[in-house]
């Protein structure tokens, strides 16, 4: 597979690398926000339909363990960039490796492209990237909730009521941003529990459109964090996506 690992990988690698070396995002989450999950360190046990980072780029930089068959599953395109140390080859199928795993639904040239780092070099600085979302992280957790936010178990007829297992809604349709355009809203954490739904209300598809930053409150000391909460998304013109359609992030408004 040498070859043709070396004849295909890496084809116009130069401008796509430095397009993601020069782009810092909309301020609030630089390069993490063309991301589905920007992470040090990822477990995936289910299917996922997002873009990873451990536009429409997945970032590998190393692997532990085996890559299901089925990764990579984007309808439109896949580009796909794998650390220098990752053990990725394109079979005489046409057909991506990982770890000696076909990858079942990526075909390289036809719905995928495949790059990887030089020996000298990563495509995203993991270290650098996260100390400039640790600061910006301690600066948006001292804001207050944004005045016009409305928020409150929703099926129930009284906003702010809080029975068990219910459904919970941030409305941010009045809310006002700041200097930055973003809206605050501070949720505590035990209105994140459960297996019901929250729906944020009130967003914009527009690239200038207001980010809403969520700052969960009163996490528990010394222990897991769990939210499983559905997360919906509803926006002003009453489309909603929900988490397991997440498959384009261009707007990154939350």
């Amino acid at each position: 597979m040498g070859e043709l690992f070396d004849g295909i990988f890496n084809h116009g690698w130069g401008s796509f690398y430095n397009f993601i070396q020069n782009y810092h995002g909309n301020g609030t989450l630089d390069l993490a926000s063309i991301f589905g999950t920007f992470s040090n360190h990822l477990k995936i046990n289910a299917d996922y339909r997002g873009n990873l980072a451990t536009g429409d780029v997945d970032y590998i930089q190393k692997i532990s363990g085996q890559i299901g068959s089925n990764a990579f599953s984007d309808p439109k395109y896949n580009r796909i960039v794998f650390g220098n140390g990752v053990n990725a080859e394109i079979g005489r199928d046409g057909n991506l490796y990982i770890n000696g795993n076909r990858m079942d639904h990526v075909h390289i040239g036809y719905n995928a492209d495949a790059f990887k780092d030089e020996a000298d070099s990563n495509y995203i600085d993991f270290e650098q990237i996260f100390n400039i979302l640790n600061g910006n992280a301690q600066s948006l957790s001292q804001q207050g909730t944004t005045p016009g936010v409305r928020q409150g178990y929703y099926n129930n007829p009284k906003y702010g009521a809080q029975p068990n297992n219910s459904d919970y809604m941030i409305d941010v349709s009045k809310a006002q941003p700041d200097a930055n355009n973003r809206i605050y809203v501070n949720v505590p954490y035990e209105y994140l529990t459960g297996s019901r739904t929250t729906t944020i209300r009130g967003l914009t598809e527009s690239n200038y459109g207001p980010v809403v930053v969520i700052n969960v409150t009163g996490i528990p000391e010394g222990q897991t964090i769990d939210i499983s909460r559905q997360l919906r998304l509803q926006y002003d013109d009453w489309r909603s996506l929900f988490n397991r359609d997440w498959n384009s992030f261009s707007s990154s408004d939350v």
